[in-house]
């Protein structure tokens, strides 16, 4: 199983009283993918992403040629970029909106999830990809009764 996740929050103003305020605020399509460090063949990833539609990319496991396809390929669709190529742990923020600061968050001990700050029509979204590492049962701890048959 494959789990990735890609968070978003609206910082400083008052988000709803700033939605009051504009007459109307250009929509934000936001979308997540997890590569499988190096198993989306760059060839068909690059497509993919052009095609999207997403003016907001949060990706997991992108594996160096990953990388450097996106950024040798995507500069027209996603002028702005924050990459960290590295298999497993790699992460990347695709935007066509200014980002204005990256950082790699060290929240987990395995491999570390990637927080972008983004200039969204005059507003600072903070956005994070994230990639926590599955449950892992304790099977040491677990006891499994099995009923016995006399």
């Amino acid at each position: 199983m494959l789990y990735s996740t890609s968070v978003f929050r609206y910082a400083g103003e008052d988000h709803f009283s700033y939605h009051k305020e504009r007459a109307e605020l250009d929509p934000l399509t936001i979308m997540t993918c997890n590569l499988g460090n190096d198993r989306a063949r760059p060839e068909r990833l690059v497509p993919v992403l052009r095609e999207s539609g997403a003016d907001l990319i949060g990706i997991q496991e992108l594996s160096e040629t990953q990388g450097e396809a996106i950024a040798n390929e995507l500069t027209t669709e996603y002028p702005h970029q924050a990459m960290y190529p590295g298999g497993f742990a790699g992460k990347a923020v695709l935007s066509r909106h200014r980002i204005k600061s990256s950082e790699q968050l060290h929240l987990s001990t395995v491999r570390p999830d990637l927080q972008a700050k983004i200039d969204f029509d005059g507003m600072d979204i903070t956005f994070i990809a994230a990639h926590p590492p599955p449950p892992r049962p304790q099977w040491e701890r677990m006891k499994i009764y099995r009923p016995t048959h006399e």
